[in-house]
This record gives structure tokens, C-alpha cells and sequence, in this order.
């Protein structure tokens, strides 16, 4: 699998803002919230079929999120995480908690 980042490439949809932001790791909202925030943000875009349109998203933005944390765990990442906090905890440490956040991103879309 290779994952090629278009970050600065053009014009975001506007889903991509709502997803990243509830999908967020370090974000701590209840579903509630997120679901709140959503729908807020998707009132701004009547007939364009948003809301069909970030469900049809989602999963696909959290693989997105997956590789973005499971990238943390290519070697030269974890040689300048080592060199920048070295008490950061150990490889098998940290490797858990980056695979538990990946599956916590992904288990909302799991049926």
C-alpha cells in the first residue's frame, strides 16, 4: 500500500475539515459532540448532498488516519522520536499504543 500526500495539491472538499477533525487522535469529544459538529458544518452546504457524501468518506478518511499513526512506527520515524524524547517509553510501548489508536479510528467503521 503506498500513500501519496496531495496536502498543498488544490482546493480541500470541505468533508475532509469535518472528518479530520472528529477523527482526530488527540481529539477527545463524545460522540455526541461529534456528531454535533458535524451537522453544524454540513447545514453550511445544503444540496450538495454532504452528509451522503461524508458517509460514503469516512472510512476511506479513516484509513487515511490509519497510516498517519501507523507511520510512526517506520524506523527512521522512531530514530527521530528516540532523538528528539528519549523517554518516550519503550519500542513495544509505543508500537501498542499507536496500533490501538489505529484500530479505535477504525472500529467506528467495522460492521
Amino acid at each position: 500500500m503506498c500513500f501519496l500526500d496531495f496536502e498543498y495539491f488544490g482546493w480541500d472538499d470541505p468533508l475532509t475539515s469535518v472528518a479530520n477533525f472528529v477523527m482526530h487522535p488527540a481529539m477527545r469529544l463524545t460522540e455526541r459532540q461529534k456528531g454535533q459538529y458535524q451537522e453544524q458544518l454540513l447545514r453550511h452546504f445544503p444540496g450538495h448532498q454532504a452528509a451522503e457524501r461524508l458517509e460514503a468518506l469516512m472510512p476511506l478518511y479513516a484509513l487515511r488516519w490509519c497510516t498517519i499513526i501507523l507511520g510512526e512506527l517506520l524506523p527512521q520515524r522512531w530514530q527521530h522520536r528516540m532523538e528528539n524524547n528519549a523517554n518516550i517509553g519503550s519500542w513495544d510501548e509505543v508500537r501498542r499504543e499507536q496500533i490501538n489508536k489505529a484500530r479505535r479510528v477504525i472500529s467506528r467503521f467495522l460492521h
